[in-house]
């Protein structure tokens, strides 16, 4: 047996060998999504991002990524500063050069910790530490990212989707970017790893990610791999190490440190304080504390129960299937009327239409005034989004016998969508369906039918709903439940802080455009008190609202519903603050404030309307 088992794994080893000497070089083409000359970063989006200039001499520079782990600490390769006299750390920027950027940290490293097992040019213990000369502050452009707990040690995160930043060469022997890139691509086992690479040397410490679409390149090293881990935190699981020996555009495997396996090390060496396991926000999403909801409608295809299916003559049981074939008569009554939607088949994009255009959508002057206006109405200068980016975005459905309407929402729990009651209300009877993982909505990959619709009593001057979903959904790197704020924000007002909003909302005030749009943006804005909110809005805000600024773009006519998020700047946790209701009169491309329905003034409702528990606050530990 152990001699055919060798022969099998020689064949194998040959086959691999093969393909890595015969392998082309990926066209331009086919690596045009990598970091490798990957998509730029926006301000923001990697506020946890380093970049090291190093000096081995006078003379001799080089450079590097690397990720801030706490105020004092940031963590990177060995391999980047083995060599190293002294390094200039660039938080919080794009650039790593000296042009001149606001917001952007600049600091002389204090120290370099390198591993004491680390040799050079070696493949192993490739982690190190730099200590800082002073505490940064924390901002919306500076944050430390999270490192995994102690109960991922045996994690492989295999199958989950990675990002990588740096600002490294956009491929073999070509020259270096000048602001940050990103890429994403997925996590691949240690034994895939193995056979993508038969020359390297993959231990239990390393980790990969696949090289078919995406890879980081020379002057990457150091680089945070991150994935969205159980709670919607982004976490750090490794750090860039090394590519392949035909290069990084060879389509090939990329090579990390695998940061679980060295926990410990960081830990002794810094002042991170590593968690033993997540905190109880996350058994809400994984469903370790909630049960799930109960049933609508009664399961009657439950074979498990000898009784439901037999020939009792019990009155309960005459009146529970009477019940249930009531219930089924009046449900298929509904969709005669309306048009149910099960996958994208079902779906005639050119029939979908902006809520706004529904007869019977709460209207006031101002909306008719807006609707008459040729403006540009989109989420102006925002940027599309990624698979995965946000996981919590929801698109609505709302059909009727003869079109469809469109809104946004977010998902809170896997039985639970919010979004605004304007939406829904008075569409009781209608069928109504959610889609997930939409970063481009024709390629969905969840439609979820809503079976009950709770909207507030008072909709008109509370403008939010919950959609309950007829089974829960599937969490996973691109499904997954935003936080909601704790009890302790109640009377946070937000204001200053950076928020984003995002939706497939119009492009043009055209109203014959089909919505939604096929790709989800988002654009960020500071929020606004609602003092000055008022000024654009007169006797039309109150505690109920947030608003945010029109400087940098806005949301608009499709997106309403739709999720308003930030960043809190101690945890680092993205939490739900508003949901999107309307803008002004003169048109959501014209710089003026956009109104959204204030979350924490419904806390109490949400919980006591759903599945989701409020926590009274959240674990507070910079991680």
């Amino acid at each position: 047996m152990m001699r055919k088992l060798s022969v099998i794994l020689l064949l194998v080893a040959a086959i691999c060998w093969t393909s890595v000497v015969s392998s082309p070089v990926v066209s331009a083409d086919a690596s045009k999504g990598r970091v490798v000359g990957g998509d730029l970063a926006s301000v923001g989006q990697f506020p946890y991002s380093v970049g090291l200039i190093t000096h081995s001499t006078s003379i001799f520079t080089g450079r590097c990524a690397a990720s801030l782990i706490s105020a004092n600490y940031i963590l990177t390769a060995a391999s980047c500063v083995q060599s190293a006299t002294s390094a200039f750390a660039y938080i919080g920027g794009l650039r790593i050069d000296d042009q001149s950027e606001a917001g952007r940290v600049r600091l002389l490293v204090e120290r370099f910790i390198l591993h004491s097992s680390f040799v050079e040019g070696g493949e192993n213990f490739d982690v190190a530490l730099a200590q800082l000369p002073q505490s940064v502050a924390f901002n919306d452009r500076i944050r430390p990212i999270r490192l995994p707990n102690r109960r991922q040690v045996q994690a492989t995160f295999a199958g989950q989707q990675g990002t990588v930043f740096g600002w490294g060469r956009f491929g073999s022997g070509i020259s270096n970017s000048a602001e940050l890139r990103f890429g994403r691509a997925e996590v691949i086992t240690n034994l895939a790893c193995r056979v993508n690479l038969p020359t390297n040397t993959i231990s239990d410490a390393h980790m990969c990610t696949d090289g078919t679409l995406t890879s980081p390149c020379a002057g990457d090293n150091g680089a945070p791999l991150t994935i969205m881990d159980a709670d919607g935190i982004t976490t750090q699981v490794g750090v860039f190490s090394f590519n392949s020996v035909l290069g990084c555009e060879a389509g090939r495997a990329a090579v990390y440190t695998r940061l679980s396996a060295y926990l410990d090390w960081i830990g002794s060496n810094s002042d991170v304080i590593i968690r033993d396991d997540y905190d109880a926000a996350v058994k809400t999403w994984v469903g370790e504390i909630n049960a799930p909801p109960q049933k609508l409608v009664p399961d009657v295809s439950d074979t498990s129960n000898p009784t439901a299916h037999g020939t009792s003559s019990h009155p309960n049981q005459i009146m529970h299937t009477l019940q249930v074939i009531a219930l089924i008569v009046c449900f298929g009554a509904v969709i005669e009327a309306a048009r149910v939607i099960t996958g994208p088949d079902d779906i005639d994009w050119s029939t979908v239409r902006s809520i706004r255009e529904k007869p019977t959508y709460p209207r006031s002057g101002s909306i008719e005034l807006a609707t008459q206006l040729n403006r540009s109405e989109r989420i102006l200068n925002g940027v599309t989004v990624a698979r995965g980016d946000i996981p919590y975005a929801a698109a609505i459905l709302i059909s009727e016998e003869f079109a469809t309407y469109f809104c946004g929402g977010a998902l809170i729990s896997d039985h639970f969508v919010l979004t605004a009651a304007s939406c829904v209300d008075g569409d009781r009877d209608l069928s109504i369906t959610v889609l997930l993982d939409a970063a481009q909505i024709n390629t969905a990959g969840e439609f979820i039918a809503v079976s009950e619709i709770i909207v507030h009593p008072s909709p008109s001057d509370n403008d939010i709903a919950l959609l309950r979903l007829n089974r829960a959904v599937r969490l996973n790197d691109n499904i997954r439940p935003v936080t909601l704020p704790n009890r302790r924000q109640r009377t946070m007002t937000f204001v200053n802080q950076l928020a984003s909003v995002s939706g497939w909302g119009r492009t043009a005030s055209n109203t014959n455009e089909a919505l939604p749009l096929n790709n989800l943006r988002l654009v960020r804005n500071h929020v606004m008190s609602n003092f000055n909110c008022g000024v654009s809005f007169p006797f039309q805000i109150s505690d109920q609202h947030i608003c945010i600024t029109g400087d940098s773009g806005s949301a608009c006519a499709g997106d309403e519903g739709g999720p308003l998020t930030t960043v809190d700047v101690v945890t680092g946790r993205t939490f739900l603050i508003g949901l999107y209701s309307f803008t002004s009169f003169l048109g959501c491309g014209m710089g003026r404030p956009t109104v959204h329905t204030r979350i924490t003034e419904y806390l109490d409702w949400i919980e006591a309307n759903s599945d989701v528990i409020i926590l009274d606050n959240w674990d507070t530990r910079v991680v």
